[in-house]
Parts: C-alpha cells; sequence; structure tokens
C-alpha cells in the first residue's frame, strides 16, 4: 500500500470515528492506532489526532475528546439516531414488494449508517426468514424505471404476472400469448406494505394501479406519455395521496360519496384506516348516543376493493348509500352466505 498523504490520513481517522466509536465505546489512542494500521495501514500520534479533532469541529462536526470525557474520542454526530434506523429496517423488513435478498442488502446498508456497534444491535434483532416476501427480483430495477418513465414523461411497456399455487410468477396471457401492457405513468404508491405503479394503459381513459413486484421486463419507451389531466377524473391534475386514500385495496372504480353507519367498537379501525383522507375527505359523527352508534361519510372508488373492506367489519357496520354500493354489498353476503349452508 502506498504511503498516505495527511489529507487521507484525516479522512482515514473520520472514517474510523464513524464505524468503531460511540460514548459507550470511546476509542483512546491506542485503539485508533489499531485501527488506523488496520483501515490504512499506518499509524499516527497524538498531535496528528489532535489537529485531527480540530479540523473536524471546524468543520462542525460534534466530537468528544480525552480532555473532555477522560477516556478517548468519539462522535456525537451521527447522520441517523438509532431509534430513525430502527424505523427505516422496520419499513423495509415489512414491505411485501421488496425481495428477502433485496431486503437484506437494504438492511445492513442502514445497520452500517451508525457505528458497528448499533449497527451490530440492530442486524441482530431482525429475522426476516418468515416474513412475506415477494420472489420477484426485479422490483427495484422496475421502481427505478417507472420512475424515470414519469419523471420524463414517457411511456412504459411490461408483462404483468399473477401468482400460481406454488407462489411462482406466472405472465398473464391472452389468447395463448403473453400480454404486453402500454401505457403512461404517473406516480409510485406505498401502501399496506406493497407498491403501486399509477398507470393509464391504452387506449382507456381510467388511471389503474399495478403492483410492482407483479410487473416484469419493464421498458421505457420513446413514445411521449399521455397528459395525466387527459385521464378521467384528473382534468385538474392528479393529487396522489388523496387519489391513494379513496382506492381501497387499490382498487379503481367511480368516485361516490359513501355513508357507513358503524357500531362504536369500530371507531378505532376506521380511524386508522382512513387517516389519509379523513380531514379533508371524510368525517366521522355520532349518530345515536344510546346504541353508540356513529355515521360515516367519506369519498372513494366504487368497486371490489371497497365491498371488501366494508365486509371486514362484519356485522358491525351497515352501508346507507350510495344505493348500488348497497345492492352490491348485499349481492356479496348473499353469495357468501350460500358457500356456508349445509350440503343437502
Amino acid at each position: 500500500m502506498e504511503k498516505m498523504n495527511g489529507m487521507q490520513k484525516f479522512l482515514c481517522f473520520y472514517e474510523i470515528l464513524k464505524r468503531f466509536s460511540s460514548e459507550e465505546h470511546p476509542l483512546n489512542f491506542n485503539e485508533i492506532n489499531k485501527h488506523m494500521e488496520k483501515v490504512c495501514g499506518e499509524r499516527t500520534n497524538r498531535k496528528a489526532v489532535r489537529k485531527y479533532i480540530k479540523s473536524l469541529r471546524e468543520l462542525d462536526v460534534d466530537i468528544s475528546d480525552y480532555e473532555e470525557n477522560g477516556e478517548g474520542c468519539y462522535l456525537r454526530d451521527q447522520h441517523f439516531e438509532p431509534w430513525e434506523q430502527k424505523l427505516l429496517i422496520d419499513l423495509v423488513s415489512r414491505s411485501y414488494s421488496i425481495s428477502r435478498t433485496i431486503s437484506q442488502r437494504l438492511i445492513d446498508k442502514i445497520a452500517a449508517l451508525h457505528n458497528e456497534y448499533t449497527g451490530y444491535a440492530l442486524r441482530k434483532g431482525f429475522d426476516i426468514s418468515c416474513t412475506p416476501k415477494t420472489v420477484n427480483e426485479e422490483v427495484p430495477y422496475t421502481m427505478d424505471k417507472v420512475r424515470t418513465a414519469y419523471l420524463e414523461k414517457k411511456k412504459v411497456r411490461f408483462t404483468y404476472c399473477d401468482l400460481d399455487i406454488t407462489g411462482s410468477l406466472i405472465p398473464r396471457k391472452k389468447e395463448g400469448v403473453i400480454r404486453e401492457y402500454e401505457g403512461s405513468p404517473y406516480a409510485l404508491v406505498n401502501k399496506k406494505n406493497c407498491s403501486y405503479a399509477v398507470i393509464n394503459i391504452d387506449p382507456f381513459e381510467d388511471l389503474s394501479n399495478y403492483r410492482v413486484d407483479r410487473m416484469k421486463q419493464v421498458q421505457v419507451l420513446e413514445e411521449e406519455a399521455k397528459p395525466v389531466t387527459e385521464c378521467r377524473g384528473c382534468t385538474e391534475g392528479l393529487n396522489i395521496e388523496e387519489y391513494a386514500g379513496k382506492c381501497f385495496k387499490m382498487f379503481v372504480g367511480e368516485e361516490v360519496k359513501v355513508s357507513l353507519e358503524i357500531d362504536k367498537s369500530q371507531v378505532n379501525f376506521i380511524h386508522e384506516e382512513l387517516v389519509e383522507w379523513e380531514s379533508s375527505m371524510g368525517k366521522v359523527r355520532e349518530e345515536d348516543q344510546e346504541k353508540d352508534v356513529y355515521m360515516v361519510t367519506f369519498k372513494a372508488h366504487e368497486g371490489e376493493g371497497l365491498v371488501k373492506w366494508i365486509l371486514q367489519m362484519g356485522e358491525h357496520a351497515r352501508v346507507m348509500g350510495p344505493d348500488p354500493l348497497v345492492e352490491r354489498v348485499r349481492e356479496k353476503i348473499t353469495v357468501m352466505n350460500k358457500r356456508y349452508q349445509p350440503e343437502k
């Protein structure tokens, strides 16, 4: 290894403090030299260390030294606090749209943002071997291509898959031939631990939501994308957060105003589920104090996803309107009831 210059040694010293020091593990001069010798092949001296510390402080790096704590050097200034890293790792570990291989890689990167001791503790606390994860390793590239396409206002082409009984991804076909979808992407949305691409498929006017973990062979085309204002319901543009809040289970459909009567036992569920739209699109009010009945009103896309979401509450909820939605829920309950009738 070639002899390092002063700047290289300074950067090496800073990297050692980031990786190996903490308030619980301050590095004394001998420990610093052990790391210096291992990382950059050279030792340093006390005068140089004092100079490095002074330079770091001039750069507004919060560093504690022997004169202050009586033990050694450590960085107080870390880019992320351990609880922030834990939060990020939690999100990665729970995301279905990221495969186990890629999830582990991301967890290792996030853990490495702090010192070795904190990183080790964070990695040790996670086991994603039993967490449901996609088998699609193309997801990072798919997200990157979709993002590139909507930023550059280009169309995309892709195949879309379903899961078979073994959990393998099987491309959808039309008349025995793998179907290719082509359209204009407008956003990527994360909801319920899954990522979705919001796309208008040619030649239709509506927006559709496609699970990123089921998209494969994505290509960014040279053809210009359709302006989102030309899509149904988007003449004023697309507010993606509001749009996603109205798509229950990310199903699309005609926008309607839903009236829902619920028991008091469902108030927590309603507030947790509808927090995305509550402030601007919906409200909950007490209907009958004696019976603990509440009325919920909100805007949503009427479709299979909304029906399934309502049925989660079972006998504790009743749709009051609109009438077509009431009928859809009634029909679904009738079909479900038939399946549970005893065989004659």
